[in-house]
């Protein structure tokens, strides 16, 4: 059971390090409030949050202008957490919007 929880704080430190995640923390943006600004649903911001989907470009676009990044600084940024993903917690990927 130790081993569980500890696999799912790793899981959960590498959620918080997401760049999204950090600007909403930042902000005091709940999940559905970020979700009205990209006209998606809470769901979706969640998934892209812990890594189960990738948002799409035009997605891209509007979070890098809403952080304040240009989208290259932000699409290399997400690449690299990606790459960071813990061997435990969420296994998916995919692209959604």
């Amino acid at each position: 059971m130790e081993e569980v929880q500890c696999n799912t704080a790793v899981f959960e430190e590498w959620v918080n390090r997401n760049p999204l995640r950090r600007w909403r923390d930042e902000k005091g943006f709940s999940l559905r409030m970020t979700a009205a600004e990209f006209g998606v649903t809470f769901a979706t911001v969640n998934h892209w949050e812990r890594g189960r989907k990738v948002p799409r470009p035009s997605s891209f676009a509007l979070i890098a202008a809403l952080i304040g990044v240009p989208i290259e600084d932000l699409a290399g940024e997400w690449h690299r957490w990606l790459q960071e993903r813990p061997e435990t917690g969420d296994q998916n990927g995919s692209a959604d919007d």
